[in-house]
């Protein structure tokens, strides 16, 4: 057998003409939800020795982001070269099927005759038709052995360790039991967008003992680079999978959640492509997407033309990005739908579900006891102003407050001053510039404007020449890749110019003093939610839910209760309870309530979370306590708990 794999590799540099010699080794180091919290970034409370260590003979970005601000549509990016949003893979643990021209990247390295090991994360968020085949032609070795010590004598590897010492789940109350904290949480940093809590200086104390201990993963594996002799043989990478596990980071798409450390050691062998001397920082976008062709020029290898990303380092490597291009999609069992702009100095996020609240509770992150603290200390902030909220969860009326739909934010420290007003719902981690009244002590009106309408203008730009999924909601339907390619089936740049028009139209206030007008759209709501397309129906719906009415006749959405698509009977379900209506919306919530479509279902209880459940229905009541689908059930029981029911 192994004459037989030591045949076809020597195969292969023959057909190339590349010797072994002179093909790097790529080692990729990823750690698992942190932000640059690194004493090679600036941080003084950090404690990562070998992590600054490794900065000192390597190039240190500044401006790395993940597009997404949670895993596994994140490395669904990095996997592919492609957004996850190209794919419809941008909402978590949704599992899209790829088209068949698409593949896990590292096959062409496989292909090219590298050892590929991955230890020992396969979170792609979906694959192609035969997961198994995909994963076999992509890895010689995947699982908690694979390892580029197991390479054939004198073959090239391309390996991936992922470190999950600072994943979220490592501060949930559990782990620590019995366990002896270093970091002393009197003198760790509380960043503005969080409330300054015993609870909260823990969380980030127990976060930075997390990052000590990655730290020790991260040496250990150097180590071993280096006692086999290979660090002038191997470019290696190190960079987390997005932002860190502390509240308002991971899930938002703010730098707190998307911005990433990125560290890359180039030898001096291929020194003409180092970006930078040793030990010095650069400031160029870059984003996961970037990360699959950046690997395949550094090896030698044509770039597939179906990749989206940018090289940015190797051969053909000087053209850079002017921005990098974030989202949010679902994250656990709350959607909010956003798109992000952003370049070296700004941030602008375009909210496509503004008719949610912005804040929303979520089973999973909430086991991190500083969540409750920030839930409370948000809602006191932005809601209650300076009275006493002693319950961290939150009446009804106030869920049912809308977001922004957009966001416009100057780059600045994580730790740095934020900006707020009191009608936005939730501060950042940068010097906000909220709608039509920026902070001119930041940038003058004028600018602000000017440059909004820039971002605004790449965004959509962004989304039409990607094919992104955006309208295509979770749930329709046939949603599928070759149907977001159909401009028959899925006609997104008059979707994007439907939706733009009626939701400036509902939700800015004056939007001819702030240089904010509507895209013109010939189609009227009435006509959309009457539409043969069940894409721009479930829109139609969507923008004619309004601040405090809704905009369609009832008659109209009674008749969208028996809709072909179970989606739009539940939204439409949902926007008849805005209206008043019970009896009629809530038989057909009872119904998908008892779905085996775990999607379906999910929608249908967050239907009854937002504003449709009575104490005294208790037929709704005994449904909540049987389910138990992963999502949906997590709402279940936040619904039983947060309403003592």
């Amino acid at each position: 057998m192994k004459s037989i794999i030591f045949t076809s590799f020597v195969s292969i540099l023959l057909a190339t003409g590349i010797a072994a010699a002179d093909k790097p080794n790529i080692l990729w180091i990823t750690s698992e939800d942190n932000s640059p919290y690194l004493g090679c970034y600036g941080d003084e409370t950090a404690r990562t020795p070998n992590i600054d260590a490794f900065a000192k003979i390597s190039s240190r970005y500044e401006n790395c982001f993940s597009n997404a601000a949670v895993c596994a549509p994140a490395r669904q990016t990095l996997i592919t070269g492609i957004y996850a949003t190209s794919l419809g893979g941008q909402h978590m643990r949704s599992d899209v099927t790829f088209p068949d021209h698409v593949k896990y990247f590292p096959s062409y390295l496989k292909n090219f005759g590298y050892f590929t090991t991955n230890n020992n994360k396969t979170d792609y968020n979906g694959g192609p038709r035969d997961r198994k085949a995909g994963l076999t032609k992509a890895w010689d070795q995947n699982g908690n052995k694979a390892h580029w010590k197991n390479r054939p004598s004198g073959r090239p590897f391309f390996s991936v360790f992922n470190l999950g010492q600072t994943h979220e789940s490592r501060l949930f109350p559990k782990v620590w039991e019995g366990r002896e904290l270093k970091t002393d949480p009197k003198h760790v940093k509380v960043p503005k967008y969080l409330p300054d809590t015993s609870t909260i200086r823990l969380d980030i104390a127990r976060y930075y003992d997390c990052i000590e201990e990655m730290d020790l993963a991260f040496g250990k594996l150097i180590n071993e680079i280096k006692s086999a002799g290979l660090m002038e043989e191997t470019i290696i990478f190190y960079f987390s999978d997005h932002g860190g596990s502390l509240p308002r980071g991971k899930s938002y798409i703010y730098d707190s959640g998307t911005r990433v450390p990125l560290i890359v050691h180039i030898p001096k062998k291929w020194k003409s492509w180092r970006p930078t001397q040793p030990s010095k920082s650069l400031d160029r976008l870059v984003s996961f997407v970037d990360f699959a062709p950046t690997v395949l020029n550094l090896a030698g290898i044509s770039i597939p033309e179906y990749m989206q990303g940018i090289p940015f380092l190797g051969p053909s490597s000087d053209k850079e990005r002017d921005y990098v291009f974030t989202f949010r999609g679902r994250r656990g069992e709350r959607y909010n739908i956003m798109r992000g702009v952003r370049d070296k100095k700004y941030l602008y996020i375009r909210n496509f579900s503004p008719h949610e609240p912005l804040f929303e509770h979520n089973g999973y992150s909430f086991g991190i006891p500083g969540y409750a603290d920030w839930a409370r200390g948000f809602f006191k902030a932005f809601y209650y102003k300076d009275a006493v909220n002693p319950d961290w969860s939150w009446p009804q009326s106030l869920r049912d407050n809308y977001s922004s739909l957009e966001f416009f934010l100057k780059a600045g420290d994580e730790h740095g001053p934020s900006l707020s007003y009191s009608h936005f719902p939730g501060s950042s981690n940068l010097n906000l510039l909220f709608l039509t009244k920026p902070d001119t002590s930041n940038i003058n009106t004028d600018d602000f404007v000017r440059l909004r309408s820039e971002f605004r203008e790449a965004l959509k730009n962004h989304i039409l020449s990607t094919h992104d999924s955006l309208f295509y909601s979770e749930g329709l339907k046939d949603r599928d890749y070759n149907n977001f390619q159909n401009q028959d089936i899925y006609k997104l740049k008059e979707l994007y110019d439907f939706v733009d028009y009626f939701q400036k139209e509902i939700w800015v206030q004056h939007p001819a003093s702030s240089g904010f007008g509507p895209t013109k759209t010939s189609i009227t709501i009435e006509e959309a939610v009457t539409s043969e397309n069940s894409v721009l129906r479930y829109w139609g719906i969507i923008c004619g839910i309004a601040k405090g009415r809704v905009s369609i006749s009832t008659e109209t959405l009674e008749k969208l209760l028996d809709d072909p698509e179970p989606l739009i009977q539940i939204l439409a379900a949902r926007a008849l309870a805005k209206k008043g209506q019970s009896e009629k919306p809530l038989k057909v919530l009872k119904k998908y309530l008892k779905s085996d479509d775990e999607i379906l279902q999910l929608n249908a209880i967050l239907a009854v979370d937002y504003r449709m459940l009575d104490k005294k229905d208790t037929e709704i009541l005994s449904i909540l306590k049987t389910i138990d689908k992963y999502y949906a059930k997590r709402v279940a029981d936040w619904i039983l708990a947060d309403r003592k029911l």
